[in-house]
């Protein structure tokens, strides 16, 4: 049975919290606990308050019935050493250990916001190549940060990465449960631990060489690395069956299934993973990362910085305890792939207004040689009609304009003007003998008056 711990959001119901001894009380007079996130099979982890920090923790208790199992409280110890080792973003911090006057060993842990990836593949698998890509190079970054500490993890399964996220932040992948972690003074592919000959881990993940109860390397995390990054992208695991027997001998006699609809290169680096001889592994999560990301950017299969402005990187980013800028690859795929479907749109529009373009000039220069009809002018939009027309306007503007600025045809239209004058004032000002006289003459008005 895999342990699968949550947040509230896959928690247990309200009744059951209820019914929970622990919420409530308050360890060490520090600690209260205030709701239960789940359960596994060594133990629950809680929702805390921290009194002395006022801050929200995670709380782990070991089973009460596990208390006198010796082995089972060494492996829970030893989580907490393996989490305080490791101090990387990708890897679940524990700041605090102890037991209470009861006898309840608890550790204190980061408190998470999320779901595991179990949870995630259950709803969205498979994955597309650009985000099961993004989710692996960082649950490698934080296997590789355990190897780098000398920790064989050696229980690497989908519930035991939490994928966190919390508002305005980028998605941030963190390793759980070092349970079952072997620590040793350096881990690398030449150092080995050996195993107590009892069969530990989960059957579907464990590499061939846990079977054989024998020596480990860290290669062995790579081939459970494989074995997540095939079923991100299949929602299967490479190897099944209805009992840890059968699956167990397809793990050392079968060959893993080829992955369909994924470049041949990226299919050839899981299967180079998911090898049965370690020494053909990648020999631990570091270079495991290191031939991926170079896989992934020489393939192209991820976003890139070239195009976003440093406003955009801090937007999009967040800093990490020591100062620095940590940017979610998925984000930037996102982002690269929205700029790029702009710069395209851009670039169609720029294409489309220079075909406008010329297209119009070559209507103006077939009209001056009388070469352009009706259906031609038709074929034109109604913006584009009339820009021509007003273009026409403006030019015949010109043209009176220039012709009106020489000096010869300036005073032309000034002598034009002073005739046109003269003719009129001459037309008013002219004398009134020259009026028509009346019908009969004047000797008929002479008459008249006598």
């Amino acid at each position: 049975m895999e342990e699968n711990l949550e947040t509230k959001s896959n928690g247990q119901s309200s009744a059951a919290a209820a019914a929970d001894p622990f919420i409530g009380k308050t360890f060490d007079e520090r600690y209260r606990i205030e709701e239960n996130l789940g359960r596994g099979g060594m133990g629950s982890v809680y929702r805390a308050t921290d009194l002395k920090e006022n801050k929200s923790v995670a709380l782990k208790v070991l089973r009460f019935d596990l208390t006198t199992d010796k082995a089972a409280e060494e492996r829970f110890w030893q989580e907490a050493q393996a989490a305080a080792m490791i101090q990387h973003p990708n890897v679940r911090s524990a700041t605090d250990l102890g037991i209470t006057d009861d006898g309840i060993a608890y550790i204190i842990m980061e408190l998470l916001e999320g779901q595991t990836l179990r949870y995630t593949l259950a709803q969205d698998a498979p994955f597309s190549v650009t985000r099961a890509i993004v989710l692996m190079l960082q649950i490698a970054e934080g296997v590789a940060a355990a190897h780098s500490a000398g920790i064989i993890h050696r229980d690497l399964k989908p519930s035991n990465i939490f994928i966190s996220k919390t508002a305005n932040a980028p998605a941030t992948i963190k390793v759980l449960d070092f349970g079952l972690a072997k620590l040793l003074p350096q881990a690398d592919c030449e150092t080995v631990g050996v195993t107590s000959g009892r069969m530990r881990g989960t059957p579907r993940y464990m590499s061939p060489e846990q079977y054989e109860g024998g020596e480990l390397t860290t290669a062995s995390d790579v081939y459970s690395l494989g074995v997540i990054f095939f079923e991100m992208l299949t929602n299967a695991t490479p190897f099944s069956g209805a009992s840890a027997r059968e699956i167990a001998w397809k793990q050392l006699h079968k060959d893993p299934p080829q992955i369909e609809n994924v470049p041949k290169e990226l299919n050839d680096f899981i299967q180079l993973a998911l090898s049965k001889e370690r020494e053909k592994r990648p020999c631990d999560a570091n270079e495991f990362h290191k031939k991926l990301k170079d896989l992934a950017e020489r393939l192209d299969l991820m976003g890139n910085l070239q195009n976003l402005s440093v406003e955009k990187l801090i937007e999009v980013g967040r800093a990490s305890p020591s100062g620095r800028l940590v940017i979610d690859a998925e984000t930037l795929r996102e982002l690269q792939t929205a700029g790029d479907r702009k710069k395209k749109e851009a670039e169609t529009e720029e294409i489309s207004v220079s075909e406008t373009t010329a297209a119009t000039e070559s209507e103006e220069t077939a009209a001056t040689t009388g070469e352009i009809n009706a259906p031609k002018e038709r074929e034109l939009t109604l913006e584009e009609r009339q820009a021509l027309r007003m273009q026409k306007i403006i030019e015949r503007e010109k043209i009176i304009h220039n012709w009106a600025k020489q000096p010869v045809n300036f005073v032309a239209i000034i002598l034009l003007i002073i005739f046109l004058l003269m003719i009129v004032v001459s037309y008013i000002l002219r004398p009134s003998s020259q009026m028509p006289l009346p019908a009969g003459g004047p000797n008929k008005n002479q008459e008249q008056r006598k």
